[in-house]
């Protein structure tokens, strides 16, 4: 299999991003998921893994993880989700995306291993739990010491979840996917968590909503998890945003020896760029990339790109099933013109 026919393979798949779910009841995902990586021979033993949930911050979270790991001297993994330009970016060894021919290669194991996977009686995989399967490969055929893994989306029912983290981090929790994930930040805050193992670490933002830091305390009292809280860092010409995320990042990487030794992981923290997060893509005209895609990731870039300028001309494309009425009413503020789009 060549790397088209990698990709259109891919791309047949049932996929959430695009609105083509999988059909079954939830209570599948899971034991679906898990039949895959037996197809694979387990690939998920072969290394620690650290999962990263939330609502925003997310993928700036794990990379600022994986970056301080990476510059402690670990071989690390790291998959995240959604890509910009390539699926091939959500899978990376110490930095590196995978090449075309490892990339085919890979997938091409992936066919051969789940032919007439429907005899599992768990239904069709979809794309996502696909990557995720091969996330694990690549990482198991690297010999990573640690993965870095981004939730896709929710926490409980999550192909990312479908087996046991050495250590979890959750960052702010905020209202989102709430015909999938539920009404209220409580309830959507419950559904995260599940990515929590008793006896393991859980680290979360000083900066969580008082209702979602009471859940999380008496969730974790009760499940005999250990809840760790890290507090912003100061981020200077950053936003408050990135210090919380920075914070909670240089936390878990301390607790777990996953980080270089002060000042040196201060420096790379400051230092750290995650593309399409306020990204400067032109300065003549001047033109910023972000991927905010909820009203608390709306009010957060409303207020960078204020102390830019005054008004903007704002390009905006809303998935199905996120608050489209409360992402731009929170961009409004600073608009000149609102240019409504969607990409394919």
């Amino acid at each position: 299999m060549d790397y088209f026919r990698a990709k259109r393979f891919l791309d047949t798949l049932p996929d959430w991003e695009t609105g083509t779910p999988p059909s079954g009841p939830l209570a599948d995902y899971l034991p679906r998921m898990r039949a895959l990586l037996a197809r694979l021979d387990h690939p998920q033993r072969a290394f620690h893994t650290l999962i990263v949930g939330g609502t925003n911050g997310k993928g700036t979270v794990s990379s600022l993880v994986a970056s301080l790991a990476q510059h402690a001297g670990r071989r690390v993994g790291l998959y995240t989700s959604p890509h910009l330009h390539t699926q091939r970016e959500r899978i990376r060894i110490d930095g590196e995306i995978i090449d075309k021919d490892e990339w085919a290669e890979a997938v091409s194991t992936l066919y051969d291993a789940t032919r007439d996977f429907e005899r599992e009686g768990l239904g069709p995989f979809s794309k996502f739990e696909a990557l995720t399967a091969l996330a694990a490969h690549f990482f198991a055929e690297s010999q990573v010491e640690w993965a870095i893994v981004e939730v896709g989306l929710g926490g409980r029912y999550d192909a990312t979840n479908a087996w046991d983290s050495r250590a979890a981090i959750l960052t702010r929790v905020g209202l989102d996917h709430v015909g999938i994930l539920g009404h209220t930040i409580e309830e959507i805050a419950a559904d995260k968590v599940h990515i929590a193992r008793s006896g393991c670490p859980l680290f979360t933002t000083a900066s969580q909503a008082p209702e979602v830091t009471k859940l999380l305390q008496r969730t974790c009292s009760d499940r005999a998890i250990e809840l760790h809280t890290a507090p912003a860092l100061a981020q200077g010409a950053r936003t408050a945003h990135y210090g919380e995320n920075a914070g909670l990042a240089l936390a878990a990487a301390r607790h777990l020896g996953l980080a270089p030794e002060p000042p040196a992981d201060e420096r790379l923290v400051a230092g750290h760029v995650w593309p399409g997060r306020f990204e400067e893509a032109s300065a003549d005209p001047l033109v910023i990339l972000d991927g905010a895609h909820n009203p608390q990731a709306a009010q957060e870039l409303a207020s960078c790109l204020g102390a830019r300028h005054d008004r903007w001309t704002l390009i905006v494309g809303v998935g199905a099933g996120h608050d489209s009425q409360g992402l731009i009413e929170a961009l409004a503020p600073v608009a000149e013109r609102i240019i409504l789009t969607a990409s394919d």
